[in-house]
């Protein structure tokens, strides 16, 4: 690496670390609300290193009203490092959310870089600013709850740097660790599987093929083995293991889908305009198929698929992109 590609890489380390502090100074200040109330607040469970081994047991909160359905037992080790240095206070608890979110965005930097290094400087540089100061993050940034997101985040790309380095076991591990703090991770070995199609390997890349189909075997076998475990330890069925509790009472399989198509269009829109932003936008839970705002968002998100491969050879970046935004929804539907 070249002197001025160092000055320019660090350079956007640190400009990217001041804006995180700018726009979310006034965060550093905020209360315990909502889920972590029973998560934090409440739960004995962070506050004392004898519970630790109940985090990989299925038990997230030790308040006997809130009912089992999640294993993040990662999630709940950061918890319990925020607790034993600073207690309750909420201050140090956003600090690593902020710290978390400022990863998050140099790995997207690293990332951006290693996929296309004729990519313009300033563009790249503009791209993790604007991923590091866009409105529709601050949620995750802010609600201290919310650090699954961030956490998750951090280890899919983590996962995925490596990946793209050829550091296969190291990939395999921090799946492991993604798998771990949220259980949307399951949709990771989706996202190594969209670079390989939409870029165009090197022919002596081709003859990594074997060590590739073992890395992706080996990332179903462990997803496969986490969602058993998981299953097991919170006594899911099959039918409450893909549906959600809350939204089983609510809604079947079918209407789920089609408020989902809504829902992804409406991310969209909130990325391109983050207007109104709310910690709970509300959608009628009925919707059918024949609903015109589902066959029009369903007719949509089919033109957006036809882009995803029109573009691939040409801009495959934004193949790419586009891809791993429907990718990361799945777990929603």
């Amino acid at each position: 690496m070249n002197n001025s590609q160092q000055r320019k890489d660090i350079f956007a380390v640190l400009s990217m670390a001041a804006l995180c502090l700018i726009l979310y100074f006034n965060s550093l200040w905020n209360v315990f609300i909502f889920d972590d109330l029973h998560g934090i607040m409440d739960n004995l469970y962070i506050k004392d290193a004898h519970y630790i081994p109940r985090f990989f047991q299925g038990f997230y909160t030790s308040i006997p009203e809130i009912p089992k359905g999640m294993f993040r037992p990662l999630l709940l080790l950061t918890f319990s490092f925020n607790y034993f240095f600073s207690g309750l206070h909420p201050l140090g608890y956003h600090i690593i959310n902020i710290l978390i979110h400022f990863l998050n965005g140099a790995l997207l930097y690293l990332i951006l870089k290693s996929l296309n290094r004729k990519t313009d400087y300033r563009l790249l540089l503009s791209a993790c600013l604007l991923f590091i100061a866009h409105p529709i993050n601050s949620e995750a940034v802010s609600y201290i709850s919310c650090r699954s997101d961030l956490l998750v985040t951090f280890f899919i790309l983590s996962a995925f740097y490596a990946f793209i380095k050829n550091r296969f076991s190291l990939s395999v591990t921090l799946y492991a660790f993604a798998l771990l703090t949220k259980e949307t991770a399951l949709v990771y070995s989706l996202l190594p599987a969209a670079h390989l199609i939409f870029r165009n390997p090197a022919p002596e890349e081709r003859l990594k093929r074997n060590r590739l189909i073992f890395y992706f075997g080996i990332l179903l076998l462990l997803a496969a083995a986490y969602w058993g475990y998981r299953n097991h330890i919170l006594n899911l069925g099959i039918k409450d293991s893909f549906l959600h509790p809350e939204a089983a009472k609510i809604r079947g399989f079918l209407a789920n889908a089609c408020l989902q198509i809504v829902v992804a269009l409406f991310y969209l829109r909130l990325f391109a305009w983050p207007h109104p932003l709310n910690i709970h936008h509300a959608f009628p839970d009925n919707y059918q198929f024949i609903h015109p705002i589902v066959l029009s968002s369903l007719l949509i998100v089919g033109l957006t698929f036809i882009i995803i491969f029109a573009v691939r050879k040409k801009y495959p970046l934004i193949g790419l992109g586009l891809s791993w935004y429907f990718i990361c929804l799945l777990p929603k539907f």
